[in-house]
């Protein structure tokens, strides 16, 4: 049977780090709590990512709208935000929890081969690695350079607007694939989307999807897989052992 040399590791790393904490002590041995280790410390990190990630689409909408469409998308989706430039080429998003700022070039992001780059007040970026979306064949590239290099990747997008009649709700729908790399404290992850990830800024989670997770350290490679289910459960698979946890 296959050494989970990264078990202990895990265990006391995680329990040291409130980011990762599971819900339940365990007090005998379960086989897939490394793999919910990881999925909890990758899934904050990514849900933060497509919650940045969802505005800069919707303004997309917003910045290729006539005036008329343009009051009923502010509405939808930036109610309680102002929308400001000075040149039409810098945009800014405010509200009174934080501050997005978008690089157009003046040029629609609907348009084919247009990129737009993004950051957020009060983070530390690289200036020379901002997230950056592009519109290509029908879909989004985002090449992803979180502050600080805690998350780092490439991904393939298709986003649309929806309406849920039943929650009278409108919001971004996003679903991506792709890899890269996250860094939780000193703990290096590997991602990636073996089956598209969905998520809806209305709840902020994903909704289905696959998501495979790699470990390596001193020659050993452990790799877990995360399901996400839609009712915001996660399917664990680690070591060839499988469980259904809460996240």
């Amino acid at each position: 049977m296959k050494r989970t040399i990264l078990l202990p590791l895990l265990l006391v790393w995680g329990l040291l780090h409130t980011g990762c904490i599971v819900e339940d002590a365990y007090e005998q041995f379960e086989p897939t709590l490394p793999g919910y280790f990881l999925a909890q410390c990758a899934a904050p990190a990514l849900r933060t990512a497509m919650d940045e990630l969802w505005p800069v689409i919707a303004f997309a909408e917003y910045y290729a709208a006539d005036d008329d469409a343009r009051r009923q998308i502010h509405d939808t989706y930036f109610y309680r935000s102002r929308i400001a430039t000075d040149d039409g080429a810098v945009w800014r998003i405010i509200d009174c929890e934080r501050e997005l700022v978008i690089l157009t070039e003046g040029r629609s992001l609907l348009d084919e081969g247009i990129g737009w780059s993004y950051y957020y007040l009060g983070r530390d970026y690289d200036e020379r690695q901002l997230p950056t979306l592009t519109h290509r064949d029908g879909a989004f590239a985002l090449d992803l350079h979180e502050p600080s290099k805690r998350l780092e990747g490439a991904f393939t997008l298709t986003a649309v607007p929806f309406r849920n009649p039943g929650l009278d709700l409108s919001g971004i729908r996003i679903d991506w694939s792709g890899s890269g790399t996250l860094r939780a404290d000193d703990l290096p992850i590997e991602f990636s989307a073996e089956s598209p990830l969905r998520y809806e800024s209305t709840v902020g989670r994903f909704l289905s999807g696959t998501l495979r997770l790699t470990v390596r350290r001193d020659g050993q490679t452990d790799t877990a897989t995360a399901a996400y289910t839609d009712d915001g459960r996660v399917e664990i698979t680690f070591n060839e052992f499988t469980k259904l946890w809460n996240i």
